[in-house]
C-alpha cells in the first residue's frame, strides 16, 4: 500500500487532560494512588477536590513523578506485587501509563488488588496502537511527518505499510529512504508503547474490575 494513498485526518483533539478526573468522579476523602503524574500535576488535577490521601507510584527514582516531598512515593512497578496490602485505596488513577506498559493484566490486577471492593480505577492514556497515530514515533522533533504526536503523518502507515513502502514515502517527500527504513524500524522495535489494540483493552478492562 502506498502510504501517501492514506488519510491525513489533521489536528486530533488530545484527550489527556488531567481535569477528566475531577470530573468522572468525586475524589473528596479518598486514598488515591497515582501513577504517571508529577508533584505539580497532583496539585492541580487531584489536590483540589480534597481527596484524604495520595500516594504517588513511579518506576524510577530520577523520574520527574519522582521529584518532590509533598505526597508519599514509592518506587515500584506495577507489574509486579507491591507492598501495598489488599484494598489499601479507595482510587487508583493513572495518566499517560497504560500505553507504556507490556503486560497490561499484571498491572491491571495487581491495581485491583490493592483497591478497595466497589472502589474506581480511573485511566487517561494514549495513543493506542491500532489508532491512525498508535506509536511513539519522535525521529525529528523539527519536522511534522517525523512525529505522532504533529498528527501530519498518514494515518495508520505504522499497521497497513511495510518497511519498502514506508521507505519509498519518505524518500517522495524528500527525506529519503534511509530515514523511512529508520521510522519503520522505530515503529516496530522500540519498547516505548505496548501494541495493544482496543478490544485488547476493552477485554482486560472487563477482567479487572473492582
Amino acid at each position: 500500500m502506498r502510504a501517501s494513498d492514506l488519510p491525513r485526518l489533521g489536528v486530533i483533539e488530545n484527550p489527556l487532560d488531567g481535569d477528566l478526573f475531577a470530573k468522572w468522579s468525586d475524589l473528596s476523602g479518598l486514598d488515591i494512588l497515582c501513577l504517571g503524574m508529577s508533584e505539580s500535576q497532583i496539585d492541580t488535577f487531584l489536590a483540589p477536590s480534597g481527596p484524604n490521601s495520595v500516594h504517588s507510584l513511579t518506576l524510577w527514582s530520577d523520574h520527574i513523578d519522582a521529584e518532590g516531598a509533598k505526597y508519599p512515593l514509592v518506587i515500584g512497578d506495577i507489574t509486579q506485587r507491591t507492598d501495598f496490602p489488599d484494598g489499601r485505596f479507595d482510587a487508583v488513577i493513572t495518566m499517560s501509563v497504560l500505553e507504556h506498559v507490556s503486560d497490561l493484566g499484571a498491572a491491571l490486577a495487581e491495581m485491583a488488588r490493592i483497591t478497595k471492593a466497589g472502589g474506581q480505577l480511573l485511566h487517561i492514556f494514549g495513543p493506542v496502537w491500532s489508532g491512525p497515530y498508535g506509536h511513539h514515533l519522535c525521529t525529528g522533533y523539527e519536522h511534522p511527518e517525523t512525529n505522532f504526536y504533529r498528527w501530519q503523518m498518514p494515518a495508520h502507515m505504522h499497521l497497513l505499510c511495510n518497511e519498502r513502502e514506508v521507505a519509498d514515502y519518505y524518500e517522495e517527500i524528500g527525506l529519503g529512504r534511509d530515514w523511512g527504513i529508520s521510522v519503520h524500524s522505530q515503529f516496530h522495535l522500540n519498547d516505548h508503547i505496548n501494541r495493544i489494540f482496543y478490544d485488547e483493552y476493552a477485554a482486560l478492562f472487563a477482567t479487572y474490575q473492582v
